[in-house]
Parts: C-alpha cells; sequence; structure tokens
C-alpha cells in the first residue's frame, strides 16, 4: 500500500494522527507492506538536528514507535522559507518494511518544496 497525506500547517495535529493511526490499524492486520509519504508539517531533531521538537512531531515519533514504522528521510531540509525562516524537513517518509525503500533522493525544490 502506498498513501499520500498533507497536513495544513493549522489542522490539529492529533486528530489528523488519530486518522493516520486508524488507517494502519486497519491494514496492518494483512501483514502489507505500507509506504505514507507527504508532508506532515511536523518537525523532529531525530530527523533533522536543526529542527526544534514540536507537538506534532513529539506524536508523529510516538506513533512511529507503537506501529513499528521508519522515518527514512534524514539530515537535508525538504522546505525552504520564502519570507527567512529557517529551512525544515517536513515531508516524510514512512515505511513499515525500510528493506523496501533501496534509494531515496531529494530532488532540488520546485516551490517552497522539494520531490523526495
Amino acid at each position: 500500500y502506498i498513501f499520500c497525506c498533507y497536513r495544513p500547517p493549522r489542522q490539529d495535529h492529533l486528530t489528523f494522527l488519530s486518522g493516520l493511526r486508524e488507517s494502519i490499524s486497519s491494514i496492518m492486520d494483512t501483514t502489507a507492506s505500507m509506504i505514507i509519504l507527504g508532508d506532515f508539517n511536523a518537525r523532529h531533531n531525530e530527523w533533522f538536528r536543526q529542527e526544534p521538537i514540536t507537538a506534532s512531531g513529539r506524536c508523529l515519533v510516538d506513533l512511529l514507535d507503537d506501529t513499528g514504522f521508519t522515518q527514512l528521510v534524514r539530515d537535508r531540509p525538504t522546505r525552504f522559507s520564502t519570507t527567512g525562516q529557517s529551512s525544515s524537513l517536513l515531508d516524510l517518509v514512512l515505511c513499515n518494511q525500510p528493506f523496501l525503500i533501496h534509494d531515496l533522493t531529494i530532488l532540488p525544490p520546485v516551490s517552497d518544496h522539494c520531490p523526495v
């Protein structure tokens, strides 16, 4: 299974992550391989050392720990501010079988985000 997600910055992260957890749980019973990717608007220094840890990032790390998923994008920003804010790693790739991903490339920005 491949899922693409987007959580708008102002959307409640608890509601979003609760829905994501329900989706994962409904499919996990089938022992299926899953890749979930998109802009989660969650920051955590586990993925990008320069990031502050936000509440949404902390909750997403908890969800990953609970479900056995791994976040695969590391140490490079995927979003660049047009207003002078610092860059961030917001575009994530989550997988419950990370050995399935052999190569992950962050391409040059096409807007304020880089394709992964």
